[in-house]
């Protein structure tokens, strides 16, 4: 499974997708991480999480559901001056 991610620096929120982002129902599965649901089929197609790289250097992210195999980006939420 190919997944695109796309990282909001500013929310520190990291957007990942299978294909292109489309349409989706959002399922909350706590930690801050929403499964995206596609309409349609009812089958996950990405997923969203709040506060990325916080819970990442806290060391507080949990595994996420339906892509638990899946190696997560780094990036750096510190604003520069």
């Amino acid at each position: 499974m190919k997944l695109n991610f796309s990282y909001d620096k500013i929310n520190d929120v990291l957007y990942a997708n299978i294909g292109k982002p489309k349409s989706a129902l959002s399922e909350e599965v706590g930690g801050g991480i929403a499964i995206k649901i596609d309409i349609k089929t009812r089958k996950p197609i990405g997923f969203i999480i709040i506060d990325y790289m916080k819970r990442v250097n806290k060391r507080i992210l949990k595994p996420i559901p339906n892509f638990k195999d899946i190696k997560l980006p780094q990036y750096s939420n510190k604003q520069s001056n």
